[in-house]
């Protein structure tokens, strides 16, 4: 059994290190059908890597997202509560005016 069978975690830099290896021993039919495999496993790792890279990306700009809206849903708070005011003394207001007038 090989080694990349004990270690299912490989790292990218392990299968590169490998492949250095391997290239030294070209000569084997062996050799080179495993060569082949380990370019394989090299390059699903890089595309995890980057895929992981991606997705970080879209949670920083989610993160950001949501702290803009945080602050404008706090924005609309304030204006609603203000408008809110503004009716109730409106409201007073109207009320008053069509109190009748005592003669």
């Amino acid at each position: 059994m090989s080694e990349w069978y004990t270690y299912p975690n490989r790292l990218l830099c392990s299968v590169l290190d490998e492949l250095r290896t391997m290239a030294d021993n070209l000569e084997s039919e062996q050799a080179k059908r495993h060569m082949s495999s380990l370019v394989e496993e090299a390059q699903t790792l890089a595309n995890r890597m980057e895929s992981g890279l991606e997705d970080w990306s879209d949670v920083r700009e989610g993160w950001s997202r949501r702290k803009d809206l945080k602050i404008e849903i706090k924005q609309l708070n304030i204006d609603k509560d203000v408008l809110e005011e503004i009716d109730k003394e409106l409201a007073e207001k109207i009320a008053e005016d069509e109190k009748p007038e005592d003669y």
